[in-house]
């Protein structure tokens, strides 16, 4: 009997043990979904989230990547993480805008004139906190930023060296209500079009031309379809990291933490390779024959900020009031002059 006895209690210990371990083994699933090629620092730094989560979780985490739009436009990416059918996605501040209407202060052109600038900002934690908010009203978390980098020109017809050369330039945009008030107010014709139909309708001239960061047109070989990249550095292009707050809020409290840690030190390693990255592009397209290049005079480049400026400062006081609006400007500006007396 105390044989018997010894065995049930033994089996008992097994079953109990077997189930711990097999609910210790529990693996959650991580789609990722973004616009950009595998070449990108935007994907790298997604691969760097991957090895670090896998790792951290001891394989219970899984991460897939789904890079050129394989998921859906940014847009989409954004409405599937809110369904919850992805779990994490990014995009441009101005389409995330469509979802977080304060995100459209990110497109004021001309705000900042450096990378420390920019990144200090967007890092602020209460310029975090206050996007946040936004983000958890929309059932979407802000898990971080990457950067795709400042915003130039390029275009078919001819070099940009002051205002009037905008005139008449059919410029593809994002579908973005500010950038596309920008460049009207510029004198171009901004279009809205999807990234993926861009090269073609560049090489059929349904376009002119579009603006991104250098080191889109030279991995996405715009300098094939287009002669001209004038450096204007109009915009910084932060990169909001979207998450599904249903999935994130699901997750057990360590792999929430194993989440948050690792695409912290993903974000980092973007900021780390993105402006070299983009350095060793433009000087790639600098070496591209028949390729010009020009930097936009300092006096003509300014009267570029203010026409642009007060064309978008317009819309946003409408949509966002005159007391956020103010007060963006007024914590940049602060933000800016800290930067610049280090």
């Amino acid at each position: 009997m105390k044989a018997r006895h010894l065995f049930l209690v033994m089996m008992v210990i097994c079953f109990v043990t077997a189930m711990t371990l097999t609910a210790g083994a529990a693996t959650f699933k991580i789609k990722i979904a973004h616009v950009d090629t595998p070449q990108s620092p935007n994907h790298l730094a997604f691969q760097v989230f991957k090895k670090l989560a896998e790792e951290r979780s001891n394989g219970r985490i899984q991460v897939s990547i789904h890079p050129g739009s394989a998921l859906g436009t940014q847009r989409e990416s954004i409405e599937s993480a809110q369904m919850g059918s992805i779990e994490l996605c990014n995009s441009t501040s101005a389409i995330a805008a469509v979802f977080v209407p304060e995100l459209f202060l990110l497109d004021i052109p001309f705000m900042f004139n450096s990378y420390e600038e920019a990144r200090t900002a967007v890092m602020s934690p209460d310029i975090l906190e206050f996007f946040g908010k936004g983000f958890t009203e929309k059932n979407i978390m802000l898990m971080g930023y990457m950067e795709q980098g400042f915003r130039n020109v390029t275009n078919s017809k001819r070099a940009i060296w002051s205002l009037g050369d905008f005139k008449g330039l059919k410029l593809r945009t994002m579908e973005a209500p500010l950038h596309m008030a920008n460049f009207k107010a510029l004198g171009a014709s901004p279009t809205p079009m999807a990234f993926g139909e861009l090269f073609t309708a560049m090489q059929q001239g349904v376009v002119d031309g579009q603006e991104n960061p250098f080191y889109v047109p030279w991995l996405e070989k715009f300098y094939e379809v287009q002669k001209y990249l004038s450096v204007t550095n109009h915009v910084y292009d932060a990169m909001p990291v979207v998450g599904s707050k249903k999935w994130f809020d699901n997750l057990p409290p360590d792999i929430q933490q194993i989440v948050k840690d690792s695409m912290a030190d993903a974000q980092t390693y973007n900021f780390s390779i993105n402006k070299k990255t983009l350095d060793d592009a433009l000087m790639k397209l600098l070496a591209v024959k028949g390729f010009q290049v020009n930097a936009v005079p300092e006096k003509q480049l300014a009267e570029i900020k203010k026409v642009g400026q007060e064309a978008v400062m317009k819309q946003l006081n409408k949509r966002l009031g005159k007391d956020t609006v103010n007060w963006w400007v007024n914590r940049v500006d602060e933000i800016v002059q800290e930067v610049r007396s280090q």
